[in-house]
């Protein structure tokens, strides 16, 4: 027969009416959430410690662990090591202008593929605000491994990337942009892409 334990614990105004919405969506008893929180706690902890990356930072975006959790469940996105990444795009950039990759028409069919795949796979995709297309664009780029993203100002952001391929990452995102009809001012620096609405 399992034991249970009873235990106190201070909870302040806010917790409390996190743990009242998720008791009424998910229609579970207290006792329930709280066990099934723990596990889930301590299984993040277990799997971050042997990933070596620090989990809490994806408490604070609930969004983009969403979108990373539904890219990887539905194998929409191939994911690269992030140096591979670095290192083809730098000997792409190297060997071909980004200009004479900008008018080719493979290039320019694939950026249309991927925009294609945002309109499929996200709901209302055509009701997104400017702002939220292009969130969601910038995440994708994250997660397949190009780089980081901040929003900085009012419609503006910064895309961090590796120095020695900007200028491709930046042919990459704008052309993917501009196929999704988003008109954007887009300028780089090595490593960072500036992108205005």
């Amino acid at each position: 027969m399992k034991l249970f334990h009873r235990i106190t614990i201070s909870l302040s105004e806010d917790d409390m009416k996190l743990i009242e919405e998720l008791r009424r969506d998910s229609g579970d008893s207290l006792s329930k959430i709280f066990r099934e929180a723990i596990q889930l706690y301590y299984n993040l902890l277990k799997a971050s410690k042997a990933a070596g990356v620090d989990f809490r930072k994806y408490f604070a975006n609930a969004t983009r662990l969403a979108f990373h959790i539904n890219g990887v469940e539905q194998k929409q996105f191939a994911v690269i090591d992030r140096e591979i990444y670095r290192v083809m795009l730098k000997k792409l950039q190297e060997k071909v202008p980004p200009e004479s990759i900008e008018s080719d028409e493979e290039f320019r069919s694939a950026v249309a593929g991927v925009v294609k795949l945002f309109e499929i796979t996200r709901d209302r995709w055509s009701e997104y605000t400017d702002e939220q297309k292009l969130e969601e664009i910038l995440t994708t780029m994250e997660f397949a491994g190009a780089g980081t993203f901040a929003r900085v100002g009012d419609k503006e952001y910064i895309f961090n990337t590796y120095a020695e391929s900007t200028a491709i990452t930046k042919l990459i995102i704008s052309s993917v942009l501009a196929s999704a009809g988003l008109k954007v001012e887009i300028d780089h620096t090595p490593g960072k892409i500036f992108i205005r609405l």
